[in-house]
């Protein structure tokens, strides 16, 4: 395997762990465990699935940024959307 296939698939690895801490806040068992009530299960499917096409979305987002860009602009990225949290 090239250097540079090793780079992109690192940075991939990085890249969903950084969104499932900071860009989605929820883990699925906690948001389930919130919305359980028997009323509120079909909701908290529908949550689940919304979060986890986003988080599908904002993934090929920044790969494509990494690849046309680098990845240092990625990170750059992640690190302004966490200054904003703030």
């Amino acid at each position: 395997m090239s250097k540079r296939k090793l780079f992109i698939i690192a940075s991939i690895a990085i890249l969903l762990s950084a969104l499932s801490f900071s860009v989605i806040p929820y883990s699925p068992q906690i948001l389930t465990k919130r919305l359980a009530k028997p009323p509120q299960i079909a909701r908290a499917k529908e949550v689940l699935k919304d979060r986890t096409n986003m988080g599908m979305e904002l993934t090929k987002y920044f790969i494509n940024e990494g690849i046309e860009f680098g990845f240092d602009h990625v990170f750059g990225l992640l690190a302004e959307s966490e200054l904003k949290k703030l």
